[in-house]
């Protein structure tokens, strides 16, 4: 019973990282897609003995999150263990909890509804699934959470520190440069009802372009290019805008006799296939406006319409999408992944947690939708206004990420951010019920 007298928070870190350690005895899946890719550049460049990008890194593709596979690169230069990797994201998964909780009691200064908010993390499976993955998410999360939280308290180290954690974010994922749009635009605000200056969104701008340009002069003595933030933006934006754009990740676009063939060529450079990217991409969307409008549906159908991209890990299988559902259902699953010979219980429970999982997604996504109304009905919009910086950032960064492609990992940063700002409308409809169940 001693454990009682620590501190909610603690508890919850102390009972999520042991959940998180026990999946890692049963969970043992190699790294595939973009999470081989970032291992084989931070192996390369440690094999160069250089920090990403190097110079052997001019001819490809792009650039892509160097922050993230910097970060790699430190892990297994000390450790020398790919296991080391997911012992990282379990720290990071546990600091994301709790910036949620802090951010949460910082809105609100409420401990209830910042465990409500705990409470909600923890119970998001995508968050456990993450933790076996080597993606840029979680890092990521982390820088753009603790920037927003030091924003948040408004003294001059913190909106230092929250200019230097903003850069890094945006250079592990360009889609956090919708968080400095949202608090620019705040302070717009600001200054045109209150007339007053926002110093410390100033403070801000300036550390985190300071921040870009420290890291593109790094990276240019590096590789001889002056590289501020990840190139991989221009790909994107081309794959989904070309002739054979359906919204989600597809590369035929750099097939042969396609628009993006080019891209297979080491005689350019990164840069060079940035620019051939961008100017393909701008000269179709030019020519085919509304066509590129009418992805849009498709995009954001492929951007929240599942979420399946970290939870085949906690079935320790490496595929996880509706259609294996549907395979499974009539025993036609026939992937790499092949579900042939597994038990009747483990198809069952395949399902049940696809589902339940799916019912709790869409239902963080309905209850952002629903706390505009539920905060209006009862006038409660002061509970609003406290959100703006979160509701502007995921308003933002989905209008950013629809000028690319749509993907369920896209989503993940959303969905966390989400969390803090239903969390209190939870609380009180929790509240009410039980106010209601005492007097009934």
């Amino acid at each position: 019973m001693q454990l009682l007298r620590y501190p909610f928070i603690f508890k919850a870190i102390i009972f999520y990282a042991a959940v998180q350690i026990i999946l890692l005895f049963f969970v043992n899946l190699p790294f595939t897609s973009d999470s081989l890719v970032y291992y084989k550049q931070a192996s390369d460049c440690i094999a160069f003995n250089t920090f990403y990008p190097g110079p052997h890194n001019i001819n490809d593709s792009f650039i892509t999150a160097p922050v993230y596979i910097n970060f790699l690169i430190i892990i297994l230069r000390i450790f020398h263990d790919p296991l080391m990797i997911r012992i990282a994201n379990i720290i990071l998964n546990l600091v994301q909890l709790v910036l949620i909780y802090n951010i949460t009691q910082f809105l609100f200064h409420d401990e209830r509804k910042s465990k409500t908010a705990a409470f909600l993390y923890m119970i998001f499976l995508t968050n456990l699934g993450a933790i076996f993955y080597n993606y840029s998410e979680l890092l990521f999360n982390v820088l753009l959470l603790l920037a927003f939280l030091l924003y948040l308290k408004d003294t001059k180290i913190s909106t230092f520190i929250s200019g230097l954690t903003l850069g890094l974010a945006v250079n592990t994922r360009p889609v956090g440069i919708a968080f400095l749009i949202s608090i620019i635009i705040i302070s717009i605000i600001i200054l045109k009802r209150e007339k007053r200056i926002a110093y410390g969104t100033v403070r801000i701008l300036v550390i985190f372009l300071l921040t870009l340009i420290i890291i593109g002069t790094l990276i240019k003595i590096n590789t001889g290019y002056f590289v501020p933030l990840p190139t991989n933006g221009a790909c994107n934006m081309l794959m989904g805008a070309n002739d054979d754009a359906t919204g989600a990740y597809n590369d035929r676009v750099f097939q042969p006799g396609k628009a993006g063939n080019f891209y297979s060529q080491d005689t350019l450079t990164f840069r060079e296939k940035e620019k051939y990217c961008q100017d393909a991409a701008l000269k179709w969307i030019v020519q085919h406006p509304l066509k590129w409008l009418a992805l849009i549906p498709a995009k954001l159908f492929h951007l929240f319409g599942r979420d399946d991209w970290a939870i085949p890990a906690l079935m320790n299988v490496g595929e996880w999408k509706i259609r294996s559902i549907i395979n499974l259902l009539f025993d036609k699953y026939n992937s790499p992944d092949s579900f042939t010979g597994k038990s009747i219980i483990f198809k069952i429970t395949f399902i049940f947690v696809f589902l339940v999982h799916h019912i709790y997604f869409y239902s963080l996504l309905g209850m952002m939708i629903y706390r505009f109304l539920y905060y209006r009905k009862h006038k409660l919009t002061e509970e609003l206004k406290k959100t703006r910086e979160i509701d502007l950032f995921i308003a933002i960064g989905t209008a950013i990420t629809l000028c690319s492609v749509g993907a369920p990992r896209y989503q993940y940063s959303f969905l966390i951010f989400i969390i803090p700002a239903i969390a209190p409308m939870i609380d009180n409809i929790l509240q009410l019920k039980f106010r209601r169940n005492q007097a009934g």
